[in-house]
């Protein structure tokens, strides 16, 4: 079991399955973009080698081999820009296959250069592909090495046919330490590249969090009184851009206090528990923003072309929340709310709140689950 767990760790780059294919995707896109730039720069240099090979050293054999291996980059490249434009998560397989295909292709040159193209000598190209390929790219281990080891193996096997033994001894030893240094930093890359990634998530979330925390109400769900005025300004902005007015419905349950006096603070808590949730959904459902301004006061705020329609939004949030029903011992307890309602043009909406506030304090002085609205053209409240 002991050495199943460290196979997995391993496998997975010092994680579990589970984290590992969860940022999967976010390395192919590394990944994809390290290949569209090595592809670019390596095909730069087979046009070098091609106009070297047919111009000054009229070897026809190596300018088509570098022509070859030429289209075969810019193949690569163009596939892999394609799936950057087109993909937001590229198919974790597709991207296996370009990168062992490259690999591949890098080794086979590598190879040649190193064997038959040689001329007896050491195979520098090849000691150095070893290293290259494995630290450039962040693969799984074990895609990496089921990689390496065959196009190792016949290397070694190339290098001892053509070669003498001495300098084949130096290509073993050589290609032997590149390979075990390369598996070593290619693990020690991917492993940090992973936890960099597995530690952004964690800070995007703590910081999400922590603004979700300054900003929310707790027990309603709701904005906070802040964050509900931010909006509001931000609605202001988008008023003054699109010539509409500012909505605002300020809302206030009806004797709240004697409803914690009697039934005790925890069904009030589950009052308002119900509000955030009722108020949640049609905020959801209406595109209104809402916000919990008080100990039992609400504010809803929206753009609005049609100024008379905000009485129907008061009418309904006013039944939405007469609807709800908190179940206290063998009685079920409802509640009715009261409600200030304005819209102004945008030139004026940085009032739009005073207005409503003062419409619901007119509304609660009349009487419960009563809404009262401010009319700019009469410039008075009316019921």
């Amino acid at each position: 079991m002991k050495l199943k767990g460290l196979w997995k760790r391993w496998k997975y780059l010092g994680f579990t399955q589970e984290v590992f294919l969860e940022h999967r995707p976010e390395l192919d896109l590394h990944n994809l973009k390290l290949l569209h730039q090595v592809c670019g720069i390596l095909a730069s240099v087979m046009v070098a080698l091609a106009i070297l090979f047919g111009t000054y050293m009229h070897d026809g054999l190596r300018t088509w081999l570098a022509v070859a291996v030429l289209i075969i980059l810019l193949l690569f490249s163009w596939i892999s820009s394609l799936m950057l434009r087109t993909r937001r998560h590229p198919e974790p397989r597709t991207v296996d296959i370009l990168l062992f295909a490259l690999s591949l292709l890098l080794y086979v040159c590598g190879g040649y250069l190193g064997t038959a193209a040689s001329g007896g000598e050491l195979a520098v190209a090849m000691i150095w592909l070893l290293l290259f390929v494995q630290i450039v790219f962040v693969q799984p281990p074990l895609n990496n090495l089921l990689t390496l080891l065959p196009c190792l193996a016949l290397f070694l096997f190339f290098s001892a046919r053509y070669k003498a033994d001495h300098n084949f001894f130096y290509d073993l030893v050589h290609a032997s330490i590149s390979t075990v240094v390369g598996l070593f930093m290619s693990y020690r890359k991917g492993k940090i590249s992973l936890a960099n990634l597995v530690a952004e998530k964690q800070l995007r979330q703590a910081n999400y969090n922590l603004y979700h925390t300054s900003t929310t109400d707790v027990l309603t769900g709701l904005s906070n009184r802040r964050q509900i005025f931010e909006k509001m300004d931000q609605l202001q902005a988008r008023c003054m851009e699109h010539d509409s007015y500012l909505a605002c419905v300020v809302l206030d349950v009806d004797d709240f206090k004697r409803c914690n006096d009697r039934h005790g603070h925890p069904v009030g808590d589950a009052v308002l528990e119900a509000i955030g949730k009722a108020l949640n959904s049609y905020s959801a459902e209406h595109e209104i923003s809402m916000g919990r301004i008080g100990g039992e006061e609400f504010l809803a705020a929206w753009e609005e072309k049609d100024p008379a329609r905000c009485e129907q939004v008061a009418d309904e949030l006013r039944t939405l929340l007469g609807g709800i029903a908190i179940p206290v011992g063998d009685q079920t307890l409802t509640i009715t709310v009261s409600t200030g309602v304005c819209a102004l043009r945008p030139e004026a909406a940085d009032r739009a709140y005073y207005f409503a506030d003062k419409a619901l304090f007119i509304a609660k002085g009349a009487g419960k689950n009563r809404f009262c609205r401010f009319s700019p053209e009469l410039d008075d409240f009316i019921f």
